[in-house]
Formats: C-alpha cells, structure tokens, sequence
C-alpha cells in the first residue's frame, strides 16, 4: 500500500489516490471541523473513507471509532489513521446482516 505508485503524499502527510477528490476533502474536513474541541471525547466516524477526519480528530486528543466498508477506502483509513480503531463494516438500522 505505501509503496503503490497511484498514491501520493498530501502536504498534510496523509496518502491520497491524484484525480479523485480525496485532497479536498483533506482541506474540507480541517476547515469545517478543525474549530471543534475533540480533546477527550469520542468520535464515531462513520463513513470514514480514507481517514482525513478520523486522523484530525485524534490529532485533536479524540479517540476515534471509524467505520468504512469499502476495502481500498478502509486500507488508506489503516495508513492514514493507524492511531483510530478502524473497522471494515457498514452500519445500518436493525437486524439485517447484509445490505443488498
């Protein structure tokens, strides 16, 4: 994964795919929820695609529980937030065991 060549590094460290979008929401998730006091709470990131929220947030003093189901997206959230905990798994209301 750190050595793939489709990846680069982003000036905020974290490893984005080029032509996706993915550096945007890097300057996104700082600029909509970096005045957030995360110190000591606990973050539910759900949805965590590739980590640019769940890295800030522990960076901020969270501990962060992210959830992302895609398994590229959720391999960037592994290396971009290794200090989250990172499950491979949708969440969904119910009992239902999987999404069709």
């Amino acid at each position: 994964m750190l050595d793939d060549p489709k990846l680069v590094r982003h000036k905020s460290g974290l490893l984005v795919r080029p032509n996706t979008g993915e550096a945007g929401m890097v300057a996104e998730s700082k600029r909509s929820y970096g005045w957030m006091n995360m110190k000591d709470r606990r973050v539910l990131d759900v949805g965590a695609n590739i980590g640019a929220f769940s890295r800030m947030a522990v960076e901020l003093g969270a501990t962060v529980e992210a959830y992302e189901p895609d398994l590229e997206n959720y391999n960037l959230l592994c290396v971009n937030s290794p200090r989250s905990r990172n499950i491979r798994s949708a969440l969904v209301t119910g009992s239902d065991k999987e999404v069709i």
